[in-house]
């Protein structure tokens, strides 16, 4: 007589219960490993920076992480930052900030322009904004200010 493990009365041992792991490419765990030391780095560096928002998608493109820094109140404004994380595995020619090509700052544009229209209320509460290139290459990080995209 065959059974199914349901109808013992219990749930199924773990060893029974399949579960997916999801498995990346090594190129997206690279990504998401320096997107995670981005964060930490910029926090370490920009005094008075506050995450917004990460991974922000839009069809247009996506904005891996956006910063407010600066003071927000009353008589006071703080900085919109967009900061690009370029990671490089190693061996390559190019730094990652050089793999930023025309197709990809079209991209950024379009979608720093799409965050700015879908929530005004944060360009009226800042002046100023920027973007930001954080770029590790051969174990060190290259910040770059205030990019011309």
């Amino acid at each position: 007589m065959v059974m199914a493990l349901g109808s013992l009365g219990k749930e199924p041992p773990a060893c029974f219960v399949l579960q997916r792991i999801p498995m990346q490419a090594p190129h997206l765990e690279l990504g998401r490993d320096a997107e995670d030391a981005a964060l930490d780095y910029f926090l370490a560096c920009t005094p008075r920076a506050r995450l917004l928002e990460r991974n922000r998608r839009f069809r247009c493109g996506e904005l891996d992480l956006i910063f407010e820094v600066g003071e927000v109140g009353a008589g006071s404004s703080a900085e919109l930052v967009f900061v690009e994380v370029r990671a490089r595995s190693g061996g390559g020619m190019a730094k990652g900030f050089e793999t930023i090509g025309p197709a990809k700052r079209a991209r950024l544009r379009r979608a720093i322009g799409v965050f700015l229209s879908r929530y005004p209320s944060r360009s009226r509460r800042t002046q100023t904004m920027r973007v930001d290139i954080l770029s590790w290459d051969s174990g060190k990080w290259t910040h770059l200010k205030n990019v011309w995209l």
